[in-house]
């Protein structure tokens, strides 16, 4: 009867410790990974969450949002029993757009480890393929602040390029397309059009050139355009998933409205 006592008493004072904490003792665990699209440019503004999986349930665990760089961390705590051999913890991360959509679930990683490290790869099965334009548009929105893209500059005085460039991963001469096709927006036409416009060999390069040099120069090759090159130069935008699919039916309407900015 000795041993039945002893057991009485060690469970006695586990349970009077318990109602002292307040709470059980409790575990920190994280899941990290990445997510990216198919040609590996990373997801930002993914919702990302951690679930508990159970027989036939799944309970959540944890949500995080994808950085610029398309990676994220959920930290967890959970009971200090759970992941051993007696109660192991069975973990599944699901990828959601924001609109809850599921765009990628993992399979089940069974008895997880502390760390456990989760990536994603989006397909365009499950997936809207982002256009360059939308992604450099994401990925400076919360570079910004409180400045429009047509206020960015590259020169003696002001490095925003480089500070993207850095930042994001894109490239000076991208980014300088994407801030003078803000620019010329004041024109009355889409920055999307412009941005169509000055692909392939338009802006062959940005080099020292500040983007207010490049505007006059631009300025000189868009007076002198004619209407089949720039009909080419949007079709190829959309074939190179350059500008958001969903204006392709604005081609006409641009092309004639270029010729009357001409004029």
């Amino acid at each position: 009867m000795r041993w039945l006592n002893l057991l009485l008493k060690k469970r006695k004072k586990s349970a009077i410790e318990n109602d002292i904490r307040g709470t059980k003792m409790l575990d920190s665990r994280i899941v990290q990974g990445t997510v990216q699209y198919t040609d590996f440019f990373p997801a930002s503004g993914i919702n990302v969450s951690a679930y508990r999986k159970g027989l036939r349930t799944e309970h959540i665990l944890g949500e995080a949002v994808t950085a610029q760089n398309g990676s994220y961390t959920i930290s967890y705590k959970t009971d200090h029993a759970s992941g051993t051999q007696d109660y192991p913890l069975h973990l599944i991360v699901k990828a959601y757009d924001e609109e809850g959509i599921l765009l990628a679930e993992s399979p089940v990683c069974y008895n997880a480890p502390v760390n456990a490290g989760v990536n994603f790869m989006l397909t365009t099965e499950r997936v809207r393929v982002m256009s360059l334009f939308e992604r450099i548009s994401r990925a400076l929105s919360p570079l910004l602040e409180g400045l429009t893209p047509e206020e960015l500059e590259e020169n003696n005085e002001h490095s925003d390029l480089t500070f993207i460039e850095a930042t994001t991963g894109f490239s000076k001469a991208v980014t300088a397309r994407f801030v003078i096709a803000h620019k010329l927006s004041s024109y009355g036409m889409e920055p999307e059009f412009w941005f169509a416009l000055m692909g392939g060999s338009f802006l062959k390069h940005f080099g020292n050139k500040s983007l207010a040099g490049h505007l006059t120069e631009i300025n000189r090759k868009i007076a002198s355009m004619d209407s089949d090159i720039l009909r080419e130069n949007l079709i190829r935008a959309f074939y190179q998933d350059e500008i958001p699919a969903h204006m392709q039916d604005k081609v006409e309407e641009w092309v004639e409205r270029f010729i009357q900015l001409q004029s």
